[in-house]
């Protein structure tokens, strides 16, 4: 018999619609993975990245079967990785971080083609704001000059998207885009470049130059 798919109701905006999407998808699945073998053969199948995922690649990725007991997805890292393509050429993601110690992306797989589509992954930082932490400039005060391609950074905060906190992998410098100058403990705002896979700065604190510029 086939799963009865609940409909969503009238007048939704984008976030509502989004929202009431996750529900009736986690309402149907326990369902869907009952009747698949090993809790991953139905249309819908539950991910957390193995490895790391760059926009319209194939990865490798774990299953998440359903839980009864935790009520929830739950990450089996004893069994087999499969891979999840991207097909739309949309997406990023981080592999589950032995260095870092961190989960990977967790997203969610649609049957098509004889294959695995990714429908959808965590969303990863795009925006963040950090701190400058540079050591001293030719014996001057700390800071960075304009000739210097890279900014070391710490104390980093995600702050787009709002909803989340992941980031691809641990923050320690941001591009000197702008070739701008400035000290240690001015405040950064940086921007994730996709297309040179780094962190940009974007905006800085008004401030004093560092002396050894």
């Amino acid at each position: 018999m086939p799963i009865e798919r609940p409909q969503p109701p009238a007048r939704l905006d984008a976030a509502e619609r989004d929202a009431w999407r996750e529900t009736a998808l986690a309402d149907v699945a326990p369902e869907r993975e009952a009747r698949s073998s090993g809790g991953g053969g139905g249309s819908v199948r539950y991910f957390e990245l193995y490895e790391a995922h760059a926009p319209g690649s194939t990865t490798q990725a774990y299953p998440r079967p359903w839980d009864n007991t935790a009520g929830d997805y739950v990450t089996d890292t004893s069994a087999d990785t499969f891979p999840v393509v991207d097909v739309l050429g949309e997406f990023r993601g981080r592999a589950r971080g032995v260095e870092y110690g961190w989960d990977g992306s967790k997203g969610m797989a649609v049957q098509r083609h004889g294959q695995w589509e990714i429908e959808k992954l965590e969303k990863h930082a795009i925006r963040i704001i950090c701190t400058v932490n540079e050591p001293s400039i030719s014996g001057g005060e700390a800071g960075f000059c304009g000739t210097d391609s890279w900014i070391t950074v710490d104390n980093v905060v995600v702050t787009q998207p709002v909803d989340t906190a992941l980031l691809m992998a641990e923050v320690t410098q941001v591009f000197n885009l702008f070739d701008w100058e400035g000290d240690t403990g001015q405040t950064l705002e940086a921007e994730w470049n996709d297309a040179e896979e780094r962190w940009d700065a974007a905006q800085k604190d008004c401030g004093a130059i560092g002396s050894g510029c």
